[in-house]
């Protein structure tokens, strides 16, 4: 699982609105659309549907990506703005470095400089939330 994964999953522990799951019950549905079939029927129904491994998700999956799609321009925003963030935090620590160290204005390795203190900053802010990366598990 990835850091934005368990970032995720750190960010929900407590919401108790958040149930990503949908659901059907087989026999209600069953008894306001086939009124006529009996429990024992309708039971086979559901058993019937359960035990398919073929059964066809192809309907749901649709209706699901058509939801979806309403957001595929309000995900992008967000993309750029999680890389206007970054951009924000790199532009603040190359100004910081600049501004407090003389010798830094005629290194021309500051970008590199710059990219290890944004992902020390990473690592740290993860460590202090104790969010695993693939990084801490492997020096584990």
């Amino acid at each position: 699982m990835g850091r934005w994964t368990e970032r995720r999953s750190l960010y929900y522990e407590n919401d108790e609105k958040y149930d990503p799951y949908l659901s059907l019950d087989v026999n209600e549905y069953l008894i306001s659309e086939w009124p006529m079939l009996s429990l024992k029927q309708r039971r086979g129904v559901w058993t019937m549907a359960q035990n398919d491994s073929d059964f066809d998700w192809s309907s749901i999956e649709e209706q699901v990506n058509a939801y979806a799609s309403t957001f595929i321009e309000e995900d992008s925003q967000d993309d750029e703005d999680e890389d206007e963030d970054i951009s924000y935090l790199t532009d603040a620590v190359s100004d910081y470095i600049y501004d407090y160290w003389d010798e830094a204005e005629n290194d021309e390795k500051i970008d590199d400089l710059v990219d290890l203190v944004v992902a020390a900053i990473d690592k740290l802010v993860d460590e202090h939330y104790g969010i695993k990366t693939e990084e801490t598990e492997e020096t584990e």
